[in-house]
């Protein structure tokens, strides 16, 4: 068995063939692996929050825990601080 045929087996034994089928002829799913909320749930309120973070200059959303006993979004900037994140709550 020539490596080719090696490949096929193991993306046919691992379901690659069966993702791909439900993703539009894609072999990957258009969000494998991505932490961007907006890319499977663009109209969330996780993709709103995680969008203020962007548009305030950071890179990511991390959370916060507040005295009631919940947690708060915080944006991560780039130099290492945080800002809080206003996405119209």
């Amino acid at each position: 068995m020539g490596w080719k045929e090696r490949l096929r087996e193991l993306a046919v034994a691992g379901g690659l063939v069966a993702a791909g089928a439900s993703c539009g002829g894609s072999a990957i799913p258009a969000c494998n692996a991505n932490p961007d909320p907006c890319c499977s749930a663009p109209q969330s309120s996780a993709c709103a929050t995680y969008t203020s973070c962007l548009n305030e200059g950071g890179w990511g959303v991390s959370y916060t825990n507040v005295p009631d006993g919940g947690q708060e979004p915080v944006c991560s900037l780039y130099d290492g601080g945080t800002a809080p994140i206003d996405a119209g709550h």
